[in-house]
């Protein structure tokens, strides 16, 4: 516990005081997000435009008939895609099915760390 403080209070001392304000910054900034506010249409295709984007690049370089993929991605994809996210039941599970993702995510690193530690202790 002891050699812990050392650490910390080591960290906290040769830290310069432009990274200190920087976390306060964000911090600050992360604080504010954490609330309900209202943000512009174009803020929030700013992600699923770029997916879109490297989706039809996709389409158009790597595939030997573009024309046809074309047709199927952006019409019955649209259609059905807009009459998916205007179902409740579908928003949920697809939350669930994102965090479940997710969680795999995390958890592989995490079992990948415990393994590296372990093999590191023997």
């Amino acid at each position: 516990m002891v050699e812990t403080l050392k650490i910390l209070f080591e960290v906290i001392h040769r830290t310069p005081f432009w990274v200190w304000v920087v976390l306060l910054i964000l911090f600050r900034r992360g604080m504010a997000l954490t609330t309900d506010s209202p943000t512009s249409l174009g803020r929030s295709i700013i992600m699923p435009g770029i997916f879109i984007i490297l989706g039809l690049n996709t389409i158009i370089y790597q595939f030997k008939h573009p024309e046809l993929l074309l047709d199927v991605y952006l019409i019955p994809g649209f259609l059905f895609s807009y009459l998916l996210y205007k179902n409740i039941e579908f928003n949920l599970l697809y939350g669930c099915i994102s965090g479940f993702t997710i969680g795999l995510f995390f958890g592989g690193i995490y079992k990948t760390i415990k393994a590296k530690k372990r093999l590191a202790n023997s």
